[in-house]
């Protein structure tokens, strides 16, 4: 007997949860460096932590030690972009080795050619959600890009001030895919409790094809 088809395949479930767990480190070396490690405000603090034990810095030196700190912390945030990049090219190769079924591209044809015929409301949310995923990976593909370019500007001979302009549209895409996710969860929740209840165990453990 064959191997029961799944509705999402392995490969998919695998890459959605650990890109999960990738993003959600990635937001949070922005949220610790907007905060904890905002060197402007910890400059100041490491100034006046030092001074009962006899050193005096300079606003300047505070700011190089502040400075550094906040770096460590984005040197996560690269090592999170770098995962994320991987993570995309494992989805786009799964993408291409998967059965027809279970493409994107074949469940987004399947969902057209639907609406197409019924043209309700139901068909058309459906057709809607596939988009979002298209418009998802399209943002992912993004941050990506603009990732390695902000990284490697130097040595792919961009000008800092193009490399700043990348960087201002790359944190802009961050926070439409921190408003997706927000969204994605409350939709999912809402299916959970509504028409499709199981959605989560179902990007579990794989769920039946034929629901």
């Amino acid at each position: 007997m064959g191997k029961a088809t799944k509705k999402y395949a392995g490969y998919l479930r695998f890459w959605h949860w650990i890109n999960i767990i990738v993003i959600s480190g990635s937001f949070i070396t922005v949220f610790l460096n907007s905060t904890l490690f905002d060197k402007k405000t910890n400059a100041k603090f490491i100034a006046q932590q030092l001074e009962p034990a006899g050193v005096s810095l300079t606003a300047q030196q505070a700011k190089a030690v502040a400075h550094g700190l906040e770096e460590k912390v984005w040197d996560w945030h690269v090592y999170a972009g770098y995962a994320l990049t991987a993570l995309l090219l494992y989805r786009v190769i799964g993408e291409f080795s998967q059965k027809s079924s279970q493409k994107l591209s074949q469940k987004i044809k399947k969902a057209f050619l639907l609406y197409r015929i019924q043209k309700d409301k139901s068909s058309a949310k459906d057709l809607f959600v596939k988009f979002t995923y298209v418009f998802f990976y399209a943002m992912l593909s993004f941050m990506a890009i603009s990732g390695l370019s902000i990284k490697f500007h130097e040595q792919l001979g961009v000008s800092n001030a193009i490399a700043h302009n990348v960087k201002e549209m790359h944190e802009m895409v961050m926070y439409l895919i921190l408003s997706f996710i927000v969204i994605h969860i409350i939709g999912v929740i809402v299916a959970e409790k509504r028409s499709q209840p199981g959605i989560v165990s179902d990007m579990i453990n794989g769920g039946d094809a034929g629901n």
